[in-house]
């Protein structure tokens, strides 16, 4: 990745490709086994399998050979490019591509504890962003989601927090207690019974909202 040279655009198509690929090789690999014989075929079952099963169920008149190629083409379609999880989940990694050549991330040992999550987290962001009001993230992934490359904020309209914005959080998790919102009260609800101490972050954020309101 540091030595191939390529634009963020390149790399997002190129991680699409890759995700497409494992889509067809995961089910094809499935196919055989069970072709196979293998009496532990049924327990490699797997979200990739299932979408490429369920895919196959859209058959009309067409033969299973014709199926597969048109979930193929698919797969390469700038439909599939623009899925929200795989869109998002390519743009991250095409993202430490760019800053691996830009000579970033070149301890072993830190790297190790800085990216021992990344493929959760990833997973998480990029299925979850599309939906969320706002979300709170440790500090790298808030620094790749508000990179201008990707910028969530800007397309989903979600609030982005990490350690980096934790005031604004705070102020944030405020205007929502401020709202007394039905909904909002019953989640508060789930986490913070009537009896219990008031929170930490609400004494906080109302003393933040607070100093907003006056400037």
């Amino acid at each position: 990745w540091a030595k191939t040279p390529s634009t963020f655009a390149d790399d997002v198509r190129l991680e699409l490709r890759s995700a497409a690929k494992s889509y067809i090789e995961t089910y094809i690999d499935y196919v055989e086994q069970i072709a196979g014989g293998n009496p532990l075929a049924p327990l490699m079952t797997n979200e990739n399998l299932m979408i490429v099963e369920g895919l196959l169920r859209y058959h009309g008149d067409l033969t299973p050979e014709l199926r597969i190629q048109r979930i193929k083409a698919f797969f390469e379609s700038e439909y599939f490019a623009n899925v929200p999880n795989e869109r998002i989940g390519s743009e991250f990694f095409a993202l430490l591509r760019q800053r691996l050549r830009d000579g970033a991330y070149r301890g072993r040992e830190e790297n190790r504890k800085r990216f021992g999550g990344l493929f959760y987290d990833v997973r998480f962001i990029s299925t979850y962003v599309p939906y969320c009001d706002a979300m709170v993230m440790d500090n790298l992934m808030y620094q790749w989601a508000t990179d201008p490359r990707i910028d969530l904020q800007k397309r989903f309209g979600i609030k982005l927090f990490s350690r980096r914005n934790w005031g604004e959080f705070l102020v944030y998790l405020a205007e929502l207690a401020a709202k007394q919102k039905p909904e909002i009260e019953e989640a508060l609800k789930m986490i913070h019974p009537a009896d219990a101490r008031t929170p930490e972050w609400i004494s906080r954020g109302a003393s933040l909202l607070s100093k907003k309101d006056k400037q």
